[in-house]
Parts: C-alpha cells; structure tokens; sequence
C-alpha cells in the first residue's frame, strides 16, 4: 500500500481538480485541510505515509522533518522552487524531490528603493529578508509593502508585520484561482503517477 498525503489543502480543492482515481489501486490518499506548525505534529501526522503533495511553502521540510519520516520516498511541490525543502537532506536519505512547473524568482535589494517606493510581493515569502523589510517600513527606508506570502504560513498573530500602518497583507491568496490549482494538483498527480512508474519527471536537485 502507497500512502499519499496531500498537505494544507485548505480550500478542500485538490480532490476536485485533479482525477486521483488515477493512481493505482493499492493508493490511498489522505487530504489535510488544516496546518500543523510543529515538528512533532507533522512527523506524527506523515509517520506512515510515503508521497507527499506539499502546497507551496506552507509546510517546511527542514533536515531535522526529514530524519523522522523513514517511510517517506516521494515529496512533490507546487512550484519548481521552494525555499522551504532542505534539498540536500532530501537527497541524502533518498527521497525524490519534484515540483509542478513554474519560473525561478528573484531576490529583492531594499536597500535600492526610493524611499517613496512601495513593495509588492505576491510569489514567494523568501525572496525578500523578512527582519529587514519589517526594519525598512519601521524606518521609513520605504514608503510602504503589500505582501501576499510570508516566511512562515499561516503569519503568526504576534507578527510585527501584522502591526504596521504601512503595510497592507493578505493571507497567500494571490494565486489562489481554479485555474492554478487544476495546473498545481494536476501536475502533482503526474508527478507521483511518474515517480510510481519508476520514471520520476520534474525533479528538484540540491
């Protein structure tokens, strides 16, 4: 038995939008609408599961995640980059790391800005130095930011960003569309069929 888990579907889209009666019949796919924010949880909720769909960068898999899934062999991202997959330690205990298409990003130099500028940052959280976009708006260095995505999803509630009058911040919903999640959950599902085929597609490399 193969067992799938979809991570922080939160939209409850995934089933819908891809057709996972695909997968053979010794497949079992689990869905996870909700988001765990602690190691412990997250290794205990994946100890038995051996492909995971991750949405995004909302789950991170540091090294020290890693160590503790031993069954995991397959773990698929939305995107061709994610910043918040230890690819290295990916590679070292053998799991195949794929991703769903797109463009790499680049990085922001704050420093550059005009200081009437404002910062918009609808693609990922980590192209842009959290700590010091937070010093830049409290020191007026930019005008103000309108920020989508975050280093950590869902942002905590403490958050500085979150107590900023220049800042306008929306929950990483930017690129939440049908259209989007049929290209994410449908390349993903491509991707475990793929990798269940022994012949794995769009593999991501340290």
């Amino acid at each position: 038995m193969t067992r799938i888990a979809i991570l922080d579907d939160y939209q409850d889209a995934a089933r819908r939008l891809a057709d996972w009666t695909r997968l053979p019949a010794d497949a079992e796919l689990v869905v996870f609408r909700d988001h765990l924010a602690d190691l412990d949880g997250i290794a205990a909720r994946l100890a038995d599961v051996d492909v995971v769909v991750a949405m995004r960068e909302r789950t991170p898999f540091p090294r020290a995640l890693l160590e503790r899934l031993p069954r995991l062999r397959l773990l698929v991202t939305t995107g061709m980059r994610n910043a918040a997959i230890d690819l290295q330690a990916a590679a070292d205990r053998g799991v195949v790391v794929c991703g769903t298409g797109g463009l790499p990003y680049p990085t922001a130099e704050l420093g550059l800005m005009k200081r009437t500028a404002y910062l918009v940052n609808t693609s990922r959280g980590p192209i842009v130095d959290e700590a010091a976009l937070v010093r830049a708006l409290r020191e007026g260095i930019i005008a103000g930011a309108g920020l989508d995505v975050y280093d950590e999803e869902p942002l905590p509630a403490g958050h500085p960003l979150r107590g900023l009058p220049n800042t306008v911040i929306t929950p990483h919903l930017g690129y939440v569309t049908e259209e989007t999640y049929r290209i994410f959950y449908g390349q993903a599902l491509e991707d475990v069929l793929a990798y269940l085929r022994g012949e794995p597609v769009r593999v991501l490399r340290p």
